[in-house]
């Protein structure tokens, strides 16, 4: 995964950890993968328990990838709307360039928690 946006600059994980609300999101979308092909299975078929287990896990094996991307990207903008990384004046490049101290911290801090690349202004 890459660490950063290649149009907006904005880093992906926050922190370690970052992306376990991700699971839960993940949860979610399984819960509604195997809710549908269970009533899809008691409609059109009287199965028996081990059909049920069998019919329920073979849609969510295959989805599971999906199911773990998706579950991420909802989680990173449910979280971006709860608590906006910049402002819209940042997002707008109405701000200059960072410069002096910001500049400074910028570099410090690039490696570990720097969530927002700034464009320059060419």
């Amino acid at each position: 995964m890459n660490t950063h946006c290649e149009v907006c600059g904005i880093k992906y994980e926050r922190e370690q950890g970052y992306f376990l609300m991700g699971i839960f999101f993940g949860y979610i979308l399984s819960f509604i993968v195997v809710a549908i092909t269970l009533v899809i299975l008691l409609i059109f078929f009287e199965p028996t328990p081990f059909v049920y287990i069998g019919g329920a896990s073979i849609p969510l094996i295959v989805l599971s990838p999906v199911i773990f991307r998706y579950g991420r990207l909802i989680w990173l903008h449910v979280d971006e709307v709860l608590d906006p990384r910049v402002s819209d004046a940042d997002k707008a490049g109405e701000l200059p360039p960072p410069h002096g101290i910001d500049l400074m911290l910028q570099h410090q801090n690039e490696s570990e928690d720097f969530f927002y690349k700034r464009k320059d202004s060419e």
